[in-house]
């Protein structure tokens, strides 16, 4: 994958702009159509490169273009089509959809596949940051998305769509386009902003040299936060995560059952989840209630850094990593370096490596906010949580949040019910039956 990034040599990679003299886009990538010309030095913003192991709707638009059958998967067969395509075109024979392959694809093949899911190893990571000025395909993309004509150039048209866009949205209005405005605009995970697979660990120059564009104000702590991350997760893949809390336990096994239901925005289950929706659904499977949107997610738990990840764990991703205002996705940590989550509209729930564009050093963990065992005595909202479900099976009892002697009793017959040792003290594995 690393080879594949290198070759588009306009690309932005982690945010980077890595300018070419060699890509020069065709005219048909000018902003002659919108009202006022594009500033004289523009950057060339290329689609993150399709190899063998991509798969979607992405890779068959290009099978179609390179003439082989458009079954959606990047094998063999469609690398030597590629390179066919490639040897007619006079462009280096990678067999890779390269930066050079996309610009020598028709404008309206490039930025139909831009915009399309793809993922699978062989999607190189990288998602787009587009700013006035900017050409070629992932422009045309966002043009698309935000109604403006899909010429690929990045002109005041197209600036003052994106900032009505971020109004609508509700996001900070900035003119420019970086992971959280394609999230908005649900094309995250396609090649225009390919952030599916773990990321390869960027050059000290990537990181302290932030191209064309004038960089954030906390460029550096940001650079950080990335370093930090990458060091936290290394041994990641070799660590099981195993979670010896059963209560993370149980709703692991829910989030998992979950694996092909289909993505649905704002989606809580049965049928469909959105990436908070299936966090939300999976503790609210155990009784743990936990906020419903991703943002107000962190901060619900015990905060554990990266490498004391453990399964049930939630990871998220912020499209500035020192501002967790910006977060724009959650996921259910595995073990194993995997996640399990909703990614995106036209996929379904599923597992997958962690990846890291986004990701913040805090993780946190749900579970200990469930305050068990609950003894004779005790009070607080755990004790209320435990009351409805005692009230849930029937049991007569106020839900006053005390566990006093007829909560006691309740619990006693219960576990005799469930065929649990009969201790009156509501434990992991009473609450558990309970709910």
């Amino acid at each position: 994958m690393a080879s594949s990034i290198g070759q588009a040599s306009g690309m932005r990679v982690l945010g980077v702009a890595l300018t070419a003299a060699a890509l020069v886009p065709t005219a048909a990538l000018t902003a002659a159509a919108q009202a006022g010309p594009v500033p004289a030095r523009s950057v060339t913003t290329i689609c993150a490169s399709l190899s063998l192991g991509a798969v979607g709707p992405a890779v068959a638009t290009i099978q179609k273009a390179v003439l082989v059958a458009a079954d959606g998967d990047y094998g063999p067969m469609t690398r030597r089509a590629v390179e066919r395509f490639q040897r007619a075109h006079r462009l280096a024979v990678t067999g890779v959809v390269d930066g050079a392959t996309w610009h020598a694809l028709p404008l309206g093949t490039a930025t139909a596949a831009c915009g399309q899911p793809a993922a699978g190893t062989g999607v190189g990571a990288t998602c787009a940051t587009l700013t006035e000025g900017d050409v070629g395909p992932a422009v045309a993309v966002l043009q698309r998305a935000i109604g403006t004509t899909p010429d690929g150039g990045f002109g005041p048209l197209t600036r003052a769509a994106l900032v009505a866009t971020q109004r609508r949205l509700h996001q900070p209005v900035t003119g420019t386009v970086g992971p959280l405005t394609w999230f908005g605009l649900r094309l995250a995970h396609t090649p225009a902003c390919a952030v599916t697979g773990t990321l390869v660990k960027p050059t000290s120059a990537q990181v302290q040299s932030p191209g064309a564009h004038a960089a954030p104000k906390d460029g550096p702590a940001q650079a950080a936060v990335r370093s930090e991350v990458i060091r936290l997760t290394s041994g990641l893949a070799k660590a099981s995560g195993t979670s010896t809390d059963p209560i993370a336990a149980a709703a692991m096994r829910f989030a998992l059952a979950q694996r092909g239901h289909p993505y649905q925005w704002g989606g809580t289950g049965p049928k469909g989840y959105d990436c908070s929706g299936l966090v939300y659904a999976s503790y609210r499977s155990v009784g743990l209630a936990v906020p419903r949107v991703a943002g107000a997610q962190y901060g619900a738990g015990v905060a554990v850094p990266l490498n004391r990840l453990q399964a049930g764990d939630l990871v998220f991703y912020a499209s500035d990593l020192v501002q967790p205002t910006t977060i724009y996705h959650v996921a259910l940590y595995v073990g194993h370096d995997t996640i399990v989550n909703a990614p995106y509209t036209g996929q379904v729930v599923r597992e997958e490596p962690l990846w890291l564009d986004g990701l913040l050093p805090t993780a946190f963990r749900p579970a200990p906010l469930l305050k068990l065992p609950i003894r004779q005595g005790e009070q607080g909202t755990t004790v209320e949580q435990l009351q409805v479900g005692l009230r849930a099976h029937g049991f007569r009892l106020s839900v006053d949040g005390s566990d006093g002697p007829q909560t006691v009793a309740a619990v006693r017959a219960f576990q005799q019910r469930a065929h649990l040792g009969v201790t009156g003290v509501a434990d992991a594995a009473t609450w558990i039956a309970l709910i």
